[in-house]
């Protein structure tokens, strides 16, 4: 596929970082006006949109978006001006949010600078120093293009490319198996398109790799339910617990499931958690 590096920049905006930032001075001292620069009034103002996941240069453009159009362009821009700048990933802080009737659960990415005791997280508009006490991973460029184009795939999923976004997905999978937010939105595209068997298979080997990611255990009922597998209905509603308190769409999930077998009283409870956790959500309400 022809996929457009999201790291690059046109001539101009390199030449207008350079000058506002410069080469000299150390690195954390470049790094804090380069944060001046990304988000202070008067000069690039970034301002974060939910789910508008952007390439560099559409976020220098646009001045907004979420956390990986600003990761994208302070990393970018933080290598044009001479920091050797890496991608951080956070699994544990996840956004629960819905499109067009889609559950969706995305991961965090940062930016990283420096090593050991002296390393410095930029998240948007707050900086994390305590690295040793932070849970952030250092990921390389290769994941974080996945990750991003995870989202790309997403929005076709979502604007009813399917099959765009079927090949996307499958494409990065077979470069990035490290990284299971592909497993999951894929098995969530063909539990859509009614292919519960090949969800679940995908999702059970999702799982073997990713015993702790906890969208897998929403996607991976749905996908036992759809492929007639009430053993594996079973297995996953048990060793979904441990994530009952902190993921609403496996409470919305299990309880559709107790709405299916005809077990009402069940399913209005296990719907009443979920919305209790996630009351903003009209599909949950609904």
């Amino acid at each position: 596929l022809a996929l457009e590096d999201p790291l690059e920049l046109d001539a101009a905006m390199v030449a207008e970082v350079k000058e506002a930032v410069g080469r000299s001075g150390t690195q954390e001292v470049r790094l804090r006006y380069l944060h001046r620069y990304l988000n202070d009034a008067g000069y690039v103002n970034f301002q974060y949109l939910p789910d508008r996941s952007l390439t560099a240069r559409q976020a220098f453009r646009e001045r907004r978006g979420d956390c990986i159009a600003y990761t994208h362009l302070f990393l970018a821009l933080a290598r044009q001006v001479g920091i050797p700048a890496y991608f951080v990933h956070v699994k544990q802080v996840k956004n629960y949010y819905e499109r067009a009737g889609w559950s969706f659960v995305s991961s965090h990415v940062a930016v990283g600078a420096g090593h050991g005791p002296t390393a410095i997280v930029f998240d948007f508009s707050h900086e994390i120093s305590d690295w040793w006490l932070s849970l952030y991973d250092t990921i390389d460029d290769g994941a974080a293009l996945a990750l991003f184009y995870n989202n790309v795939a997403v929005e076709q999923m979502i604007d009813g490319r399917r099959r765009e976004a079927e090949r996307l997905f499958r494409f990065l999978l077979a470069r990035a198996p490290t990284v299971p937010e592909l497993y999951n939105n894929l098995g969530v595209l063909l539990n859509r398109e009614g292919r519960h068997a090949e969800a679940l298979a995908l999702l059970q080997a999702g799982l073997l790799r990713f015993p702790s990611y906890e969208p897998f255990f929403t996607n991976a009922l749905t996908a036992a339910r759809g492929a007639r597998r009430p053993d594996l209905v079973a297995r996953f509603q048990k060793e979904g617990k441990s994530v009952e308190e902190s993921d609403p769409f496996f409470l919305f999930a299990k309880g559709l499931s107790f709405y299916q077998d005809a077990s009402f009283d069940l399913a209005a409870s296990e719907l009443t958690r979920a919305h209790d956790a996630k009351p903003d959500s009209p599909v949950i309400l609904a």
